[in-house]
Parts: C-alpha cells; sequence; structure tokens
C-alpha cells in the first residue's frame, strides 16, 4: 500500500468510521501523544467505541517492517494509558491494512501475547477511486497449545542386544513421520557394563501436544481402538489429555520391534540416569528439539528429568528481574514438586509473588528435591548413608545494588517429639503394612512427619556486605513471613534421640519392601 493510498483511505476513513465498526466515534485524526522519555506518537485516528473504550486505528503496509509498525502501535496503546489514566481493559487496537501475507506473524505473535484487544482488518477498495468497498476481520495463525515442553508420559523400550535397538529406532521414526509428529528425542542408554537380562535400552520423550492434535495423531496411527473412554468421563481436561498420551505410545505398536518396555516419566529418566547408572551413548533430536540453536545438551537433559515442572519430585530454575514472564513461568513450573508439601508450597509461593511484583533489581535461583514419601527418603538416607535423600528446597534471591542476598532453605528438622508411628515401635507386619499402604495413598507428608517426630521446616538467612545479620527459622502467617522464636534439633540429633524407633524402623521397611 503506496503512503499516498494509506493517506486516502485514512482521510475516508476518518469520514465513515461505521465502516469498520458500528458506533464508532472519531476523536482525532493524527492525534498527538507526548512521550516524556521518548519519541512522541502519532496515532492515525483516535476514535471511542459505544462502551467508551479508546479505539486506535492504524492503517499500515505490508512490508518487511511489520513488526516494527506493531511495535509503534503498542508504543501509542501504553502513552494512552499514561497519559489519560486508562486500564488495559478500555484499549482497542485496529490495524487496518489492504495486505496482510507480510504482516500475519507477527500480527498474529502479538494476538496471542497482548495485554490489549487486538483486531485485524483486510480492507478490499476500488481501484480507480482507492475507496474502501469491503472488509474482512483477519484470523490470526495458530500458534502452539504449548510452548516446548514434553508429555508427561515417556517410553522406555528394551532390548537383548544393539542391532534389534537400531532397528527399532528406525521404526519408530517411520511411524511417527507416517503420523505427521514432529517433535520428540530419543535416548539410547546402556547398562551398567552392558549387563542384565536387558542391556540396551530406547528411552522416548514427546513433544506435548492439545487434545485434537493428539487425537489426530492417534487417528494417523490408526489407534482409535485403544480409545475407550470419552473426554465426558474425564474430571479434567488434564487427566483426559494424559490419556490420550497413553493411548498414542500404545497406538504406536511397537511390540514387535522391541523385547520389553517399562512406562516412564521424567522422574523414571532421571532415576535410570542418575541413581541406576545407565550411561548414554546417543541422544537424538527431532523437530524443535533440534532447530533450536539454544538448545544444548545440558537443558535437555534437564527437561529429561522433569526438573522444568513436569517432576512431582525435582524442580530448578533461575531468573533476572527484568524477566518477570520467567519468574512466572518459575512460580507455575514448579507447583508440582510442591504439592505434597502445604507448607513449603506456600511460603515459596508467597516469596515468588513478592519478587514478581518487586521493582528491586535481582537475581533468583530456586532448587526443590521433594520425594513422593518423607518415609521411604528417611529410609533410604538412613540406609545409604546419604542425606541428599531427604526433601529440601533452597531459594536464593540476590540483590546487587544493595549487596544483599536472601536464602531460604527448607529441610528436614526434629520436632523433639518421638515417634508416633506403628512402624517406629511394632513388629507386627500386617499393621505395618497396612500403615505403608496407607501413607503411598494419601502421600500427605506434613502430617505423616508429625507423626514421625520431623518437621518441614524453613530457615531464612541474610547477608548484608557478605556479612551473616540474620539466621532464622520462619512461618507464613496471615500473607506474611513471620520469624519463629525456636531452633528445631538436627537430623543427626534426631536419629540419637531415637536409636531403638529407628532401628527398629529401618528392620521393618527392609523387611515390608523385601516383602513387596
Amino acid at each position: 500500500m503506496a503512503k499516498q493510498v494509506e493517506h486516502h483511505i485514512r482521510d475516508w476513513l476518518v469520514n465513515h468510521p461505521e465502516f469498520i465498526e458500528k458506533g464508532l466515534q472519531v476523536i482525532d485524526k493524527e492525534h498527538y501523544l507526548p512521550d516524556s522519555i521518548g519519541s512522541n506518537g502519532f496515532i492515525d485516528i483516535l476514535c471511542k467505541d459505544i462502551y467508551n473504550n479508546f479505539v486506535i486505528i492504524e492503517i499500515k503496509r505490508s512490508d518487511p517492517a511489520a513488526r516494527q509498525a506493531f511495535t509503534e502501535v503498542f508504543k501509542y496503546a501504553e502513552l494512552i494509558q499514561n497519559n489519560y489514566n486508562a486500564r488495559n481493559s478500555e484499549i482497542r487496537i485496529i490495524i487496518v491494512s489492504t495486505h496482510w501475507d507480510q504482516m500475519i506473524r507477527a500480527f498474529s505473535h502479538l494476538c496471542f501475547k497482548s495485554n490489549f484487544s487486538l483486531t485485524g482488518l483486510q480492507i478490499f477498495i476500488d481501484e480507480e477511486s482507492k475507496t474502501p468497498v469491503a472488509k474482512e476481520e483477519i484470523s490470526p495463525i495458530s500458534s502452539r497449545t504449548f510452548s516446548r515442553k514434553f508429555m508427561s508420559s515417556q517410553i522406555i523400550y528394551l532390548f537383548h542386544d544393539q542391532d534389534k535397538r537400531i532397528k527399532a529406532n528406525k521404526e519408530l521414526s517411520k511411524k511417527l513421520q507416517n503420523a505427521n509428529f514432529p517433535d520428540y528425542v530419543t535416548v539410547d542408554l546402556n547398562a551398567p557394563n552392558k549387563r542384565g537380562f536387558y542391556p540396551y535400552a530406547l528411552s522416548i520423550a514427546f513433544q506435548r501436544f492439545s487434545k485434537n492434535e493428539m487425537l489426530n495423531f492417534i487417528s494417523l496411527l490408526k489407534g482409535e481402538k485403544h480409545l475407550d473412554m470419552t473426554e465426558d468421563e474425564f474430571g479434567t481436561e488434564g487427566a483426559y489429555l494424559f490419556d490420550l498420551e497413553q493411548v498414542f505410545i500404545i497406538s504406536l505398536e511397537m511390540r514387535e520391534y522391541i523385547d520389553s518396555f517399562e512406562s516412564s516419566s521424567g522422574e523414571k529418566f532421571d532415576s535410570v540416569v542418575g541413581v541406576q547408572n545407565w550411561e548414554i551413548e546417543s541422544i537424538k533430536k527431532h523437530g524443535i528439539f533440534n532447530s533450536d540453536p539454544r538448545y544444548t545438551t545440558e537443558l535437555l537433559l534437564k527437561e529429561l528429568k522433569g526438573h522444568d515442572g513436569n517432576s512431582s519430585n525435582k524442580f530448578v530454575g533461575f531468573s533476572e528481574s527484568n524477566q518477570k514472564k520467567r519468574i512466572q513461568e518459575i512460580y507455575s513450573e514448579c507447583q508440582y514438586s510442591l504439592n505434597h508439601t502445604p507448607h513449603w508450597q506456600s511460603c515459596v509461593n508467597f516469596i515468588l509473588s513478592q519478587m514478581i511484583n518487586s521493582k528491586e533489581k535481582y537475581k533468583i535461583i530456586i532448587d526443590i528435591y521433594n520425594p513422593d514419601s518423607i518415609v521411604a527418603a528417611l529410609y533410604f538416607a538412613l540406609t545409604k548413608g546419604n542425606p541428599e535423600y531427604l526433601p529440601k528446597f533452597l531459594l536464593i534471591i540476590d540483590y546487587p545494588d544493595i549487596k544483599r542476598t536472601e536464602f531460604y532453605c527448607g529441610d528436614i528438622y526434629s520436632s523433639g517429639i518421638k515417634p508416633k508411628m506403628t512402624m517406629f515401635s511394632s513388629d507386627n507386619i500386617d499393621e505395618i503394612s497396612n500403615e505403608i499402604f496407607d501413607f503411598q495413598i494419601f502421600p500427605e507428608n506434613e502430617i505423616i512427619a508429625k507423626k514421625m517426630g520431623l518437621i518441614y521446616a524453613i530457615k531464612e538467612t541474610v547477608f548484608v556486605d557478605s556479612i551473616e545479620i540474620s539466621d532464622k527459622f520462619i512461618v507464613l502467617k496471615k500473607n506474611t513471613t513471620e520469624y519463629v522464636n525456636k531452633r528445631y534439633p538436627s537430623i543427626e540429633q534426631y536419629v540419637i534421640s531415637n536409636q531403638y524407633e529407628i532401628s527398629t524402623m529401618i528392620k521393618n521397611l527392609g523387611y515390608v519392601y523385601k516383602e513387596f
């Protein structure tokens, strides 16, 4: 659209605002917006609608500078806010153009990200008079329902020999290609010293997709016969999507190409390579996992292990104050690893909420390890002689301008009360088995810890100019953190004070785990 034509269309629309939308009233043409900290702006047409909202109308050419043009429009919206104290909900933006081919991608991206109402109109003009004669609303091209994120469901195929794994890998690739499934990662794993009944494995993790996309993949794999429940039979959309992921994996029909298989997840993959010490022989990335130039092996392994929010046990995240969107993601993604410890969860959420709203300059790091069972965690910490089996989180906030660093450390401490659970005092295997069954079905870890004589506590330690000025336990009360005026005995002191009970517990749990 030539500049001359652009001006002609603008002037015609000023006189005929109802062409764009019924009830529009023009406030001004080439409306001037002063900016005290940058360049001033001029809105092509400023209107108000029947609801008294500001309506910014911009006539744009379709050219390589389209994204810059959209940036200017959003600057105008912010200037409207600053100059007239308007709320986000009181500002609308309408982009008008005769051609959208070079603007559609930038427009679509902003549609999904904008805080303002954004509409695109393609207008059709009379070639002689250059006057608009018709219009059509632009639909943004579909955005990914999910950003890069693995399904919670993974799969591990097991093999007696390497050749069969190679053939299975090729067959899997062919099946996924036929299903138009583009984004996945395969990991060739070897058992320690390549020993065992199945010394070779192929672990696969798939990109997460929407329910409609998953249904399409399943259809292309001819797996509809495995769909034995409808969406209405699930309590939540998330539960339905999880079931579709399971059906998708079953629909791959890989049984004749493998020797065995195991269902997997982020936690399972973490255990296989971290605890069981399987060796990673090779990693193959496909689709978005291969095309992103930032996507290092280190980041990939973190996501395969579920440390980005896909694991109920582990989460790691870091950001800075100028990346508020990332901090909001951290807030959202860490919930899964904190769900079974409400005290820790509420405290961490409160601190992260404060950071999201803070205007200070800071860096933040959070590292959470929160196993499903406090009983199993204590058992393995004692029998393996490794305290890292115990739940722990560390949240560090560093304020460089004021030279202040805050450490929030969640740990397990002794409450000073003797254990009251059966497994610490009885040798009745039936009673102990029932007790273990109950806490596995209802893993209320903070309540169980209390019965064990333990407590999930949080300590805040503050340094200013590298000098410790505070080191106290805290709790969350009435939407603020308060200091606890007491010291909790360490886990080492807990073991010393409860030697008989601990030895009984280890004996009982060792028997039950061996039994089952």
